[in-house]
This record gives C-alpha cells, structure tokens and sequence, in this order.
C-alpha cells in the first residue's frame, strides 16, 4: 500500500501499566482488531449500495435470493475482525490520552523511531502491513461506493475506499492526532504470547531498535519504574517522565536520573 504522506521522525503510543511488566520483559505491540477499538465507527463507513440492496429486498425479497444482503453484511463483519490497527499518537504529552489509554498517568509511552525496521517489512511481509498513514477527522461519516471503487483506476481507489475506510474518524478524536499501521490481514501473523500466557491475535514483537526512548507517567509506581530503567539501562534507551507543570494545565517531558523519588512532580506526584 503506497505512502501518501511522509510520517514525523517519531511516534508515540500510550500503554497501559497493565502492560509494563511484559513489555519491559519482551517488547510487543498489538494490532487490535477493529471490531476491539472503542469506536463505533471503526471501519464501519457508509455503503451506498448496501441500503439500496436493502431496501430492494425488503420491497422484492420474496422473489431474490436474500444472500446478497448477508455478503454485504459480512464485508463488514471481515473488515472488523481481520483488520489489525496500530494506533500511534505525533504527540507524547496528551492530557487526555494520559489518562485514558495510560489509566490515570499510572502507564507508560513508548517513542517509536518511524525509520526502524519495523515500520518497512522485507519484501516477503510487505503484502502483511500497510505504510503509516495519517488518520483525517471530519464531521460526517464516510460514505463509498463499492461499484465506483471497483470501476475506478488504481490510483484513485486509495480516496475512493481506502482513506474513507481505514484512516477516517470523527472530528471528536483529532486530539489523538492519529497515525495508523495496519495489518490488513492480521490471521496470518504469527501470533505473540499476551499478558496471560496465551496467543494473541494481532500481538507481534517489537524490535528494541525502534525504541526511541520510554516516557513514564506521573503516577507509575515503584516496580515499574524500575523495570523501565533496567530494561533502558541494557538497552542504552533513554527514559524520561511526564509530569505536571506548575503553572499550566499541561505536561512537561523530562529526563530522570536513577532515582525514583527525584522524578516526582511539582505538586508531589506520585
């Protein structure tokens, strides 16, 4: 899948501490399945051809074979399930996604390096993984047309489907400042251990190369704070934390020393 815009040099993605104790141990990020995000919306566009399927059916099902409307539902169904999206973040330093996705400043962000290995498969993976591309917010819902995607030139079907599909979402998300990664079919990935011992689906291992640094929030604890300073000591990985500002409603990423008790912020977090 061709790159239409060219990434930042970094990008960051928010993790849970739930995480940490794993990912310090065997770093992996996952390809969520769509059907798995918290958005309703997730690959779930507009088709114009499946409500006019529909309604034709309602008013002549009875002479048609209803089969059709079920294959129009299940495009859906396999785009939801068997599309793997790793969702970064351009920003490190999001209130919001802090304490969301990072539960409460308590987890971690990881800085990817967009050049590593790891965003440009060998050839023989590259049919397994789309480039980075950047996530566009808008009001209204896509709407595509599967007949105009099927006539139309190669070229055009990345705004005629693509886009609208896969790198789409309302405007309430833009504070993410979305890039995605997608793993179009995330079945044939080898699927990586998870937290709880088993395969999971869309989980793959990450090279310590694409590592950047490991930014802590203001409330990791102790032990992980530990665990991220081994695994950056052996891997000469730079570790820095986000704590709160004195005077603004807002994050400053700064760089730790060996002491936990020095990292903590300005009005005494954690």
């Amino acid at each position: 899948m061709s790159q239409h815009t060219s990434p930042p040099k970094s990008l960051y993605k928010y993790l849970s501490p739930k995480r940490a104790a794993k990912f310090f141990e065997r770093p992996a990020l996952r390809f969520t399945p769509a059907a798995e995000l918290n958005d309703i919306f997730e690959l779930n566009p507009h088709i114009e051809e499946f409500f006019l399927i529909k309604k034709f059916l309602q008013e002549f099902g009875e002479y048609y074979d209803a089969s059709l409307l079920n294959r129009a539902n299940n495009l859906g169904k396999f785009l939801q399930t068997e599309t793997g999206v790793l969702s970064l973040s351009s920003i490190p330093d999001s209130l919001l996604m802090w304490a969301h996705y990072c539960e409460k400043h308590e987890g971690f962000v990881v800085e990817l390096d967009t050049e590593s290995q790891f965003f440009k498969p060998e050839p023989d993976m590259q049919h397994l993984f789309w480039d980075l591309e950047k996530t566009t917010y808008s009001k209204d819902r896509p709407s595509i047309s599967i007949l105009k995607t099927v006539e139309s030139k190669p070229k055009e079907m990345w705004s005629l489907f693509f886009l609208p599909v896969f790198f789409a979402k309302s405007e309430d998300w833009s504070y993410e400042e979305e890039w995605r990664f997608i793993a179009p079919h995330i079945s044939k990935l080898d699927p990586t251990t998870g937290d709880d011992g088993c395969a999971l689906s869309g989980l793959i291992l990450l090279p310590v190369s694409a590592i950047k640094s490991v930014i802590l929030g203001a409330r990791t604890n102790q032990s992980h704070f530990k665990q991220a300073l081994a695994f950056s000591r052996k891997h000469k990985i730079p570790t820095r934390r986000a704590v709160p500002d004195a005077h603004r409603f807002a994050l400053n990423i700064i760089d730790i020393n060996d002491s936990f008790q020095d990292c903590v912020g300005p009005d005494g977090l954690p």
